[in-house]
């Protein structure tokens, strides 16, 4: 859990914390342990703690979210529309950093998505301008986000091929060992109908395709539990 300190209050969804607070949470991420004291001490002026409440939404298909995005607690789901549904392209979860709410580190414009949060989540977020003069003077900050946004690019197109190319039950495995390997557990807890809701699917053909996974001796399952065999 994030400590916060408790002489500071939530203020229109931004949580207001210590220094020494911010400092820390800097600090478990090994890129930005490059800084020296001076650009370290920068960027805590730069950054905002944010919660925000289960469902709201960071960035819609016709608005932009100029932050780079750390997620704290809870976790990010990213969306584009289809049919007037909305077809899941990936989650970012805890510990990482979403780069796609930063529009100027992403060319991937084409692509309209949509990022959400399904739970109650808080982040971590710094601005894009402050962001982007700190991957000036740091190489290996650009380095990283380079390398993290094109894995994140990466997921969206593969997420996106796998949905057109495979069937149904192909679709919902590669599915199920996605989230497994997103939220590094092998046990997912999810109900029959988030998984419809993802895979833009109903509800009783989601029973019955985990069924047939199930009889296959790719997953295991119980009420709101799934064990996934051989996620790596």
């Amino acid at each position: 859990m994030v400590e916060y300190d408790n002489r500071f209050c939530s203020v229109k969804g931004d949580i207001l914390i210590s220094p020494d607070t911010v400092e820390h949470l800097i600090g478990l991420y090994p890129v930005f342990n490059e800084l020296s004291a001076e650009d370290r001490a920068q960027l805590i002026r730069k950054i905002r703690i944010r919660k925000f409440e289960k469902g709201s939404v960071l960035k819609s298909r016709k608005t932009a979210l100029e932050e780079v995005c750390v997620v704290m607690e809870g976790y990010l789901r990213i969306t584009t529309s289809e049919k007037n549904s909305q077809l899941l392209l990936s989650y970012i979860p805890k510990d990482d950093c979403c780069l796609l709410t930063a529009p100027r580190l992403c060319q991937s414009q084409a692509l309209k998505y949509e990022i959400s949060c399904p739970v109650d989540t808080v982040l971590l977020t710094i601005d894009d301008d402050a962001f982007l003069q700190l991957e000036e003077a740091y190489p290996q900050i650009r380095n990283a986000v380079d390398n993290r946004l094109a894995r994140q690019l990466e997921e969206l197109i593969f997420f996106l091929d796998v949905k057109v190319r495979s069937s149904q039950l192909d679709q919902l495995y590669y599915y199920l060992k996605y989230l497994a390997r997103v939220f590094k557990t092998d046990e997912l807890r999810i109900t029959h109908e988030l998984i419809g809701q993802d895979m833009l699917i109903r509800r009783e053909i989601v029973s019955r395709l985990l069924t047939e996974l199930r009889s296959l001796g790719r997953i295991d399952m119980s009420r709101n539990r799934i064990i996934v065999k051989d996620f790596s």
